[in-house]
């Protein structure tokens, strides 16, 4: 990769940072934060948790933010802070300005560098990266699906399948919505298809890429993923037709 779209990348960084990091803890906990706040108390204090599946959504915000937890220092829940919570979907926020490298050679230094420049700087990608709830982690890993789908076709391997195996169960495990992600996904494909001139030759690409082989890895790594989160590491089976 060209070092002058690493040292972009990593300036959009900053600049994205800059506008997620400061007063983090400022402002007062939203219901809904409030609720998942409420939820990861009893996973940090009890180590509990069982998924609901008729009032909250997946499992994957409440591990991400054990880390976060710990390294903060917190003997308990009361000793938490908003901004220990805020700052898994902030963890989030920002990696997903660096996901945009994945798409370089698709998209271009330019385009790229314009990429990751907007995802900083996004209203909506910044208030979500300030916000403890699943919506910025589900982009994150819609992105990275997108993304490893694209490095597949551009070099089939089972690495990339096995990563967008990863972020596919990941989706599943964070909320209910991501179907309609994958809708936007294949909506996204199809517009492609339908708008490139070679379609002859677009087609033969992706057979080239396609394995039996890696897909069967990557939807097992999906149902791994996804079966180990919503039955809290195998001590809820009910959570895998609750999810």
């Amino acid at each position: 990769m060209n070092r002058w779209l690493i040292f972009g990348l990593l300036v959009a960084l900053a600049l994205g940072a800059a506008l997620r990091v400061p007063r983090l803890d400022e402002r007062p906990l939203h219901t809904d934060e409030s609720v998942h706040a409420y939820k990861f108390a009893g996973l940090w204090d009890r180590g509990e948790y069982r998924y609901d599946p008729h009032e909250y959504h997946g499992p994957t915000l409440y591990y991400a933010t054990l880390p976060l937890a710990w390294l903060s220092g917190s003997a308990n829940a009361d000793q938490l802070r908003e901004a220990t919570l805020r700052a898994v979907p902030l963890v989030f926020g920002l990696g997903l300005i660096l996901l945009t490298a994945l798409f370089a050679d698709g998209l271009g230094r330019v385009g790229t560098l314009a990429a990751g420049l907007l995802t900083a700087v996004s209203t909506a990608l910044v208030f979500f990266s300030r916000y403890y709830i699943h919506e910025m982690l589900l982009v994150f890993f819609t992105a990275l699906l997108g993304a490893a789908l694209w490095r597949y076709s551009r070099r089939p391997g089972w690495g990339w399948a096995v990563l967008a195996g990863l972020a596919l169960g990941l989706m599943h495990a964070t909320k209910e919505t991501f179907v309609l992600n994958l809708a936007a996904l294949a909506a996204a494909a199809g517009a492609t298809w339908a708008l490139d001139a070679d379609r002859g030759e677009l087609w033969a690409s992706v057979r080239r890429a396609w394995r039996v082989s890696h897909f069967v890895l990557a939807a097992g790594v999906a149902l791994a993923v996804s079966v180990t989160l919503f039955t809290t590491f195998f001590q809820h089976t009910g959570g895998i037709l609750d999810s």
